[in-house]
């Protein structure tokens, strides 16, 4: 089955079809952004069940994380004990 066998006139013309298609990709992009919404939402209510604020004061002894030096960007090491000094913010 070779293009010949195709029907030249579709029944529209150009214009119509790109206006029709314009609109289909539209109606298309607002179903995906809302159905992104409603998957954002559910996965971030689901983390978040265990999730719990970690407050450090002054004085309180603490791990660090930390890039290693001697291997990829891809690991990392704890170092520590260390000691929190200054409270710069509620979550630093």
């Amino acid at each position: 089955m070779g293009y010949e066998d195709f029907p030249l006139d579709l029944g529209k013309n150009v214009a119509d079809y790109l206006k029709e298609l314009k609109q289909r990709f539209e109606t298309v992009e607002s179903f995906a952004a809302e159905h992104a919404q409603k998957k954002q939402t559910q996965y971030t209510e689901h983390y978040n069940l265990c999730s719990r604020d970690k407050l450090f004061e002054v004085d309180e002894q603490v791990l660090i994380l930390t890039p290693d030096p001697t291997s990829s960007k891809t690991f990392s090491r704890w170092l520590g004990p260390a000691t929190v000094t200054v409270k710069k913010s509620p979550y630093s």
